[in-house]
């Protein structure tokens, strides 16, 4: 009921013809998986938010049968499976995921001896990248998946020639790495601020080991102005000069990092501005003239 509560009204017929489908719906109570769902359907139009009867439930699935201890939870056990896969199947199928379908459909292609249609969704991958608009965490993922299956592409027949794409897969693992690395580690930090969270014999190492190579930082302004947010979170203390410098690199890269990424460095950039103020709160005139004169254009982003 939790799942099908969350159904929306195009949806729910949706998943009543999926759960038809045999080759979904497959369990030894499949014969009365949808007509329970039609019952739990009814259920969650009402009003009321009572719990579902079971015996009363059984009395519309079963008509005239007595009422078997067990049977009934069986057949829920089927039916959840089969309005789970149903979510899944929509969410995989969606065309926010088509890099996924054309990788995971590409791997299909190659176990079944379709090298050359194999490598052409390796083409059509790389279209998906080159017109990616937002070099974001999900794009650098992407492109190291795409490096590493372009890699066994190459080393199927390896003809002792070339690099077999090993270089790229580097790059591509080095940059994806360091940016997931760095955006946890700004989380953390933040979070250490708000509740002041001792800090963990693993981040401490982290903090104390970590490096990146200046060629990262150019190619990727999402990891730039996260290595920049990350310095200014492990200060001690902060001037209001070092939260102009983010302020500027917002204003720079603004038009080709994706808006939900922006609005979560412009939160970065709010607390930090909050940190400054506190740190100058005996300094009114000092604390205005800096700090605010920062948070007027930031409203125009949040």
């Amino acid at each position: 009921m939790e799942l099908i509560r969350t159904l929306s009204a195009e949806e729910k017929p949706q998943a009543r013809e999926f759960a038809a489908l045999s080759f979904v719906n497959d369990g030894k109570m499949r014969g009365w998986v949808v007509p329970l769902i039609d019952v739990c359907f009814e259920f969650a139009m009402r009003e009321n938010t009572e719990e579902l009867d079971k015996k009363l439930v059984y009395a519309s699935i079963f008509s005239g049968q007595e009422y078997k201890e067990g049977k009934l939870d069986k057949i829920m056990v089927e039916a959840h499976k089969v309005i789970r896969s149903f979510l899944l199947t929509k969410r995989y199928l969606g065309d926010e995921n088509e890099f996924n379908q054309a990788l995971d459909f590409s791997e299909i292609a190659r176990f079944r001896g379709l090298i050359d249609r194999y490598r052409h969704l390796l083409i059509r991958l790389q279209k998906i990248q080159d017109n990616s608009r937002w070099k974001n965490s999900t794009y650098h993922l992407q492109q190291f998946l795409l490096e590493d299956a372009i890699h066994d592409s190459e080393s199927l027949h390896n003809q002792v020639k070339g690099d077999l794409n090993v270089p790229k897969v580097l790059h591509a693992l080095e940059l994806n790495y360091h940016l997931q690395k760095v955006v946890r580690l700004n989380t953390f930090l933040l979070q250490q601020k708000a509740v002041n969270l001792d800090l963990p014999d693993i981040v401490e190492v982290i903090l104390n080991e970590i490096s990146i190579p200046q060629r990262y930082l150019e190619e990727s302004p999402s990891l730039k102005i996260n290595w920049e947010i990350c310095r200014l979170l492990r200060k001690t203390n902060l001037v209001p000069t070092d939260v102009r410098t983010l302020f500027d690199l917002l204003l720079i890269y603004e038009n080709v990092l994706d808006p939900t990424i922006l609005r979560a460095f412009y939160t970065y950039l709010r607390s930090l501005c909050a940190w400054v103020a506190n740190l100058y709160s005996d300094n009114e005139a000092f604390s205005i003239m800096r700090v605010v004169f920062i948070l007027v254009p930031m409203g125009l982003y949040l």
